[in-house]
């Protein structure tokens, strides 16, 4: 929990799922499988809890409607507690993504979802990068104007985002990006706005050992990723931003979850950073 005692309970990462799915699962032949062709590889399980997702590729039920994957056919989205086994040297080869007791969300309930979730968004969400139970990331700098993650595709573990916007509270979205970060895949880290131009999203490798953070001045129709002092791609976790007074914060880690570290801090709204010693 790094340090964070009074975080809330999320039943979307529960641990006993995982090895539910394990013992049902067809891993090991699977392994045995991939062998005879990609010989001398590194396997890896990858869990993440109850996900979403919007591609059937590599989607196999190994508990309750097998034909609830199907009916991505014709769009919308699957969700259930999955494992993902995948070789992360190869990223051309489709994860084997098992899942237990997946539920089909049709393109229209997804809508009404969007719907119900704008009218009962309340004050105590306005500033703050919130995930919904689809695992995707939300910002609203007002009650009216925010911006969301919208999954374009997915492959080993990792996830290519478009950036969604809307102004008149999440009634409609508009694609304002198909490529927030310039090319990359991983797993969307988080999003935060200053205000309707300026703003900082972040995206970590699967395996959360290193991350990346990108600026945007045009309200997110362009990024670019920043660079740190000494930092080079895939040495540090960056954390994403917080505000002290009048200067952002950043603190990079070796990995995700690690005590020590560097801090950069930027007095100029995230254009430039200086090393600000260890902590």
């Amino acid at each position: 929990m790094d340090g964070y005692a009074s975080a809330d309970f999320d039943t979307d990462s529960l641990l006993s799922p995982m090895i539910d799915v394990l013992a049902l699962a067809n891993w090991k032949e699977q392994v045995a499988e991939w062998e005879q062709t990609y010989d001398g590889s590194t396997y890896q399980l990858l869990y993440l809890g109850n996900r979403s997702f919007e591609i059937k590729d590599g989607l196999v039920a190994v508990s309750g409607d097998r034909s609830e994957i199907q009916k991505l056919n014709a769009g919308g989205s699957v969700k259930g507690y999955e494992v993902s086994l995948h070789m992360p040297e190869l990223d051309t080869v489709t994860p084997v993504r098992y899942m237990a007791n997946p539920k089909y969300t049709s393109l229209q309930e997804q809508k009404e979802q969007e719907q119900t979730d704008a009218s009962t968004k309340n004050s105590s969400e306005i500033g703050k990068c919130y995930t919904d139970e689809d695992g995707i990331q939300y910002f609203y700098l007002t009650e009216q104007m925010g911006w969301k993650f919208k999954i374009l595709d997915a492959a080993a573990g990792s996830r290519f985002y478009g950036l969604q916007k809307t102004t008149d509270g999440g009634n409609t979205w508009e694609m304002i990006t198909e490529d927030p970060f310039v090319g990359n895949i991983g797993v969307s880290e988080g999003l935060v706005f200053y205000d309707e131009n300026n703003g900082i999203i972040g995206l970590t490798c699967a395996g959360q050992d290193w991350s990346n953070l990108y600026r945007t001045t045009d309200g997110g129709k362009t990024f670019t990723k920043i660079e740190f002092p000494g930092a080079t791609t895939g040495e540090f976790y960056f954390d994403m931003p917080r505000k002290d007074k009048d200067q952002l914060v950043v603190l990079a880690r070796p990995e995700a979850g690690d005590t020590t570290g560097v801090k950069y801090i930027s007095t100029d709204g995230g254009a430039t950073w200086e090393n600000a010693g260890d902590f």
